[in-house]
């Protein structure tokens, strides 16, 4: 019965956790835990908390998040997208090429689990391009300036053991 009481006491801190409305403690909580999918639940729950300019955690958990919750990995990584934007970051630009082809990756994938508040990779692709076009060094970095190519990440968002569609 023991046992029992454990997991019961475990589910109600994670229920605690999640109704907190500070999610910053909660995420890190659940990472400890290591519960990522309730990471995730945490992130979609709240997509517009999240600051770009933790730059030093949100790529990692990220990273973490990428191959089984894309749609929580993609709110981290516009966040970080739009704060290198918002606060025309230039010598960050490197890293925002490296979110736009994370983010283009991972868009199939979220796109078929977001809600309808939340726009797809297409919408938020042309949103920015019609904020930022004048942000020219940017769109340099992503091949803007020799006709339309989608920007790519350095690696497959799939495993290498995982091979096919």
């Amino acid at each position: 019965m023991p046992d029992f009481e454990d997991i019961e006491a475990e589910d109600r801190a994670h229920a605690f956790a999640l109704e907190k409305p500070a999610p910053e403690a909660a995420l890190q909580f659940f990472l400890d835990s290591p519960r990522t999918d309730l990471a995730a639940e945490l992130i979609v729950m709240h997509p517009d908390h999240w600051d770009g300019g933790d730059w030093h955690i949100l790529p990692k958990v990220a990273a973490l998040l990428e191959h089984d919750h894309p749609l929580a990995a993609t709110i981290l990584y516009r966040a970080l997208l739009d704060d290198i934007f918002t606060l025309a970051r230039s010598k960050a630009y490197g890293h925002g090429t490296i979110y736009l082809g994370k983010l283009a990756l991972l868009a199939e994938d979220a796109d078929a689990v977001r809600s309808g508040e939340f726009p797809s990779h297409a919408t938020y692709l042309a949103g920015l391009k019609k904020a930022h076009h004048r942000k020219s060094a940017f769109w340099s970095h992503v091949g803007e300036g020799e006709g339309e190519k989608t920007p790519q990440a350095g690696t497959s968002r799939r495993p290498v053991w995982a091979k096919g569609g």
